[in-house]
């Protein structure tokens, strides 16, 4: 590939573009270097690699931390059911 470079154009989310200008910045790199490096990538293996990290949203994780209190303190919660109609008799003892 001839060592030139061109102008790419593109319209992309301005809260999307600021997320990516923050993450090009914690690698310490520019969002051109960046583009690049996912095109080259993506050309290179003529496949898309996406991956999710895993990250929690603060929210989701306050729930689990509480879900985790309430099943050690026994409650808000119920037991493992076999079948529908076990859920339902449970259901309706409760009523």
């Amino acid at each position: 590939m001839k060592n030139s470079t061109t102008t790419l154009h593109i319209k992309i989310d301005q809260g999307f573009k600021k997320e990516a200008e923050k993450l090009a910045d914690t690698f310490g790199i520019t969002m051109t270097a960046l583009v690049n490096m996912s095109l080259r990538e993506t050309v290179k293996n003529r496949r898309v690699v996406l991956e999710d990290t895993h990250e929690l949203r603060d929210e989701i994780a306050e729930e689990l931390l509480q879900a985790d209190e309430d099943y050690k303190k026994g409650i808000n919660w119920s037991p493992a059911f076999n079948s529908v109609e076990e859920m339902m008799a449970s259901i309706d003892k409760q009523k």
